[in-house]
């Protein structure tokens, strides 16, 4: 498991402990709406996406992990 991956299995457990008492505070109705924003926030819309950026543009990290341009094209024709 990635540290990413172990992240965000904390954030929904965490989360799913707020939704339970929310549920049992709250009416339905308004339930459904506090439900909506917190997976919003939490979710792939809003902290988990953070959480992924953060760890995508961290040091070391790059973007491309090929071995980049070579200095030879086609048959082993060196452009110097």
């Amino acid at each position: 498991m990635t540290p990413q991956d172990a992240l965000e299995a904390l954030v929904s457990q965490r989360l799913g402990r707020i939704l339970d008492a929310a549920e049992l505070c709250l009416d339905q109705r308004t339930f459904e709406t506090f439900r909506r924003i917190a997976l919003n926030e939490f979710g792939e819309k809003g902290l988990r996406r953070d959480i992924r950026n953060l760890i995508d543009s961290s040091p070391g990290k790059t973007d491309w992990n090929g071995l980049g341009r070579n200095d030879y094209a086609g048959k082993e024709v060196r452009h110097d």
